[in-house]
């Protein structure tokens, strides 16, 4: 199964986001997950195999 996640939408994004990511790939390996998020904040993070990174150029704020 593959899951796209926006890294960088949510109350305490992106970090929450990233933890809630790692505890899900622990679980189960066989799931691919897409961090999707700028580059700057998710680049030169140590993730494990089924977990890759889908760069993108801006993102929306809340009020836009």
């Amino acid at each position: 199964m593959r899951i796209a996640i926006d890294a960088m939408g949510g109350d305490h994004a992106p970090e929450a986001i990233i933890k809630g990511a790692l505890d899900a790939a622990s679980v189960d390996p066989s799931m691919e997950l897409l961090l999707v998020g700028l580059e700057d904040t998710l680049q030169g993070r140590n993730f494990p195999a089924n977990i890759k990174t889908v760069f993108c150029g801006s993102v929306m704020s809340m009020d836009e």
